[in-house]
């Protein structure tokens, strides 16, 4: 019982060392999101890309598929901005939390809990929105840096390719 009440303790301490940030954002703190973030003298940047795969599905009887939604690769940038004294490159931690996709009027949110990682700072997003290919989008991702502080970058104007 005291390890359980310990491990509770542990987890309220961790939520509470976090800095408030909404789950949701509005479309004015959407439009405020900076395109990059300054920590300790490394600007972190948003790359994305994002493509809908087209492909004719199989159909198998008795089993619901879901249309397909946008797939997704991020990439938090953090680090080959600054060089250290000792001239090596200097790196931030960051850790993605949620995404927010934002197409005229619509957002779709989601979260990183499922995302694959690809490598380094490259994560991969399946099922995404299940809007059309083509035009453009805007994509905030929230992160947290190694001090569990909250921040968000966003890019703008990001094409949707479609995939054959």
């Amino acid at each position: 019982m005291l390890i359980r009440m310990h491990n509770i303790l542990l987890i309220v301490a961790s939520l509470l060392s976090v800095p408030a940030m909404a789950e949701t954002m509005s479309s004015s703190q959407i439009d405020s999101v900076p395109a990059s973030v300054d920590i300790d003298g490394v600007a972190v940047t948003l790359q994305v890309s994002i493509w809908k795969d087209l492909m004719p599905r199989v159909h198998v009887p008795g089993v619901v598929v879901r249309k397909p939604g946008y797939q997704m690769r991020v990439t938090l940038n953090a680090g080959a901005s600054r060089m250290s004294p000792d001239a090596t490159k200097t790196r931030v931690q960051v850790r993605p939390e949620r995404i927010w996709v934002i197409r005229g009027k619509e957002v779709w949110e989601g979260s990183f809990s499922q995302a694959e990682r690809s490598g380094g700072e490259e994560y991969s997003i399946r099922n995404g929105p299940p809007w059309p290919a083509g035009g453009t989008v805007d994509v905030v991702v929230r992160f947290v840096d190694s001090n569990r502080k909250a921040h968000a970058v966003k890019v703008v104007g990001v094409g949707v390719e479609a995939v054959h």
